[in-house]
């Protein structure tokens, strides 16, 4: 939850005019993300530097990400949907689900 609540703070923030230095800022992220979860002082001691590598390896594939595809246009957090098949053995069937995140392009694809 700690690398959940600091990536949604972060891409809702920062998704789309990613900063030169973002993986600074996602490792700030990550701190304030786990200081808000008030753990106790060892095991706040033993996460925060897997978080930190975490924060860069995040930032490293953020940026190969952009090399190659560019900048999203938009990005959406937490996305909710649903789809509902109809027709099913039993009635329709109902797929619920969230998208910790969605990249759009220039033209909403």
């Amino acid at each position: 939850m700690i690398v959940h609540d600091a990536l949604e703070d972060w891409f809702r923030t920062n998704g789309t005019t990613w900063p030169a230095q973002a993986e600074a800022g996602l490792q700030e992220a990550f701190r304030v993300a786990l200081h808000k979860r008030a753990l106790r002082p060892a095991l706040q001691a033993w996460w925060e530097p897997r978080l930190m590598r975490i924060a860069s390896w995040v930032a490293q594939a953020e940026d190969a990400l952009r090399a190659g595809a560019g900048a999203p246009a938009s990005i959406r957090t937490e996305a909710r949907g649903r789809v509902e098949i109809p027709d099913m053995l039993g009635g329709t069937f109902r797929l619920v689900g969230r998208a910790d995140r969605i990249d759009y392009d220039a033209e909403g694809g």
